[in-house]
């Protein structure tokens, strides 16, 4: 259970990613504040929730695959304002390369009949 001092060092630290200056946000004295962020990312415990914290941020920022696709598909088909038709066909095309609808990987023989000479070419 961590203190109530070292729960606002690891929201600083989630904060500015800087453990001296978290140190200090959360109390700590300035003259000592590098070494105790420093002593303070040593202990287990704590680092294990500043880990946790960024980990709950980077959900935050980041789009994830669902998230992507809803709003390519939204685009397509034309439900977000202002989007164009160069806009809703680059969406198609996103969408078509992540999700072929045809099955590219047959290896189908294309034969190419040569009228003039009678002879054939296999590709």
């Amino acid at each position: 259970m961590l203190t109530a001092r070292r729960a606002r060092f690891v929201q600083e630290m989630a904060a500015c990613g800087n453990a001296t200056e978290a140190a200090r946000r959360a109390g700590y004295s300035e003259k000592t504040a590098n070494k105790k962020g420093y002593q303070l990312m040593k202990i287990p415990e704590v680092r294990e929730a500043v880990d946790k914290a960024l980990e709950e941020q980077r959900k935050d920022s980041i789009a994830d695959l669902q998230e992507v696709q809803e709003f390519l598909t939204a685009v397509l088909r034309g439900k977000i304002p202002g989007s164009k038709t160069r806009d809703r066909v680059a969406a198609a095309n996103i969408l078509q390369r992540r999700f072929p609808i045809e099955d590219t990987s047959s290896n189908d023989t294309v034969i190419i009949i040569d009228d003039w000479n009678g002879g054939t070419i296999e590709m």
